[in-house]
């Protein structure tokens, strides 16, 4: 059975989604027995034919909800008409391919595989909205997850059964999906009660969320110890809080911000301080 990559992109993203994460994608990934999947929220016809042309399967979308969120409808849409065997759902707006990644389809297939953030960011406890979900749902969520590593929901592996379900798990939870980060709550509460193993950081290097350090050359990322990291994550709510500018893939790619981390980490120390004195953990 083939394997499938997906992403989502509407037109505000479809350029980086062309240019820079597929070209990345193509250079760098073996793609034999792997389709690759876009769900379609609003791509111009420009995006659509060159994605279209380079062999790329296009699912049209209906964008009535925050699109991190309504995104899991379209997978378990578009793969429910499908006989997928492994997924890899995977942002499409903020992520460059350096690496081979192919063989991670092959591992601990039965269930679940990603990366959790090495910085304990507090977004679900003090930062998200809680206006997807009623009140008494949210708090046995929280309750769950108190104590697990954050999975990072960027790029997640996982059987297609497996992400089938996952839409049907969310709307037991919520009443709307209008939120920004409600996706991330409920994909750690599904993951994990699903089964879940523990993926190696390079395979989701979250700038702002790793403590570990990287440096850049001619638009590569590096670890310290000089290996390339195969998928690097510039993630952020908006383009003030990446921590990476012009990023992208190219050597005239990808310059440093200095401050946008100092402070976010600050912040993050802040609130991290503030959630041990409200709930003593």
């Amino acid at each position: 059975m083939k394997h499938v990559i997906i992403t989502s992109s509407d037109q505000r993203y479809g350029d980086f989604l062309v240019n820079h994460w597929y070209r990345s994608l193509c250079d760098h990934v073996d793609l034999e027995n792997v389709d690759v999947a876009v769900l379609d929220y609003g791509l111009d016809e420009s995006q659509r034919r060159s994605l279209e042309s380079a062999g790329v399967t296009l699912h049209r979308c209906q964008a009535d909800g925050n699109i991190t969120n309504v995104r899991y409808r379209g997978m378990a849409e578009f793969l429910s008409t499908r006989n997928y065997d492994q997924v890899l759902a995977i942002d499409g707006g903020d992520i460059i391919f350096q690496a081979d990644i192919r063989h991670l389809f092959e591992q601990d297939k039965a269930t679940f595989r990603g990366v959790c953030e090495e910085r304990e960011i507090p977004f679900h406890d003090l930062v998200l909205p809680r206006t997807d979900m009623e009140r008494e749902g949210y708090q046995r969520m929280f309750g769950y997850l108190k104590g697990k590593p954050t999975v990072n929901g960027g790029v997640l592996f996982g059987p297609a059964t497996a992400f089938q379900e996952m839409w049907s798990e969310f709307q037991k939870h919520c009443h709307s999906f209008n939120v920004f980060g409600t996706d991330q709550l409920l994909v750690n509460n599904f993951v994990y009660r699903n089964g879940f193993v523990q993926l190696d950081k390079k395979y989701n290097f979250v700038i702002m969320a790793m403590k570990s350090q990287f440096r850049i050359r001619e638009g590569v990322f590096y670890l310290q110890n000089g290996d390339v990291i195969p998928v690097v994550h510039n993630a952020g709510m908006q383009s003030l809080t990446r921590c990476i500018w012009k990023f992208g893939y190219g050597k005239d790619c990808n310059k440093r911000k200095w401050l946008t981390p100092f402070v976010l980490h600050t912040y993050f120390r802040i609130l991290n301080f503030y959630k041990r004195l409200r709930y003593g953990s």
